[in-house]
């Protein structure tokens, strides 16, 4: 079952949610509590980190499977702050990143999709991903420690920055299939 209702950022979702309106937070804006639930953003808007402080997730998860995140246009809310990541999943298994559009635009360490800490058997598709900064290492997705097994198909990612900026970054993480992505890089080095 699906609940359209108001949510705020800051929110735990516990309970599949469509959202209702678009929604705006100081620092990150939705955290899964819960398995087997999704957010459906229905189109709408999630701007996040306004005040610019950084090292905030727009939505994130932790230690979670069967969970599903689709039709969110996802924001960073100032071109400050550091460490801004869009959608964050940590130890997450067998849940999908499906139609979403992220932007990011902190100064430097940018992240879209960011996948750590055995993160496995995910599907990230038809997103349109674009993190930007003032300064360097900008990544449209990142698979670190371990997050491997996972499936990016059809997406379309681009990163710009002065230096570091990757479309798509593996440290440690491996057998993810790429199939029918564009991805752009562009700044003084890619």
């Amino acid at each position: 079952v699906t609940i359209s209702s108001a949510l705020a950022c800051g929110d735990t979702i516990t309970a599949s949610k469509t959202m209702i309106s678009d929604l705006s937070g100081a620092g990150g804006c939705f955290t899964f509590g819960a398995n087997d639930i999704a957010l459906n953003c229905n189109g709408y808007k999630i701007t996040f980190d306004t005040n610019g402080a950084g090292n905030v997730s727009a939505i994130a998860a932790v230690n979670k499977h069967n969970i599903t995140v689709k039709n969110c246009f996802i924001q960073d809310g100032h071109s400050n702050g550091t460490f801004g990541l869009g959608i964050n999943f940590t130890g997450v298994n067998f849940s999908v990143i499906s139609n979403n559009t992220i932007m990011t635009n902190g100064s430097n360490d940018n992240y879209g999709i960011f996948l750590q800490s055995t993160s496995l058997h995910n599907l990230i598709t038809n997103n349109t991903v674009q993190t930007q900064g003032s300064a360097g290492t900008n990544y449209g997705m990142y698979f670190s420690t371990i997050a491997s097994l996972n499936n990016v198909t059809g997406n379309v990612i681009s990163t710009n920055g002065t230096a570091s900026n990757d479309g798509v970054t593996t440290k440690t993480s491996g057998n993810i299939t790429l199939h029918n992505n564009t991805i752009t890089v562009r700044g003084t080095t890619a």
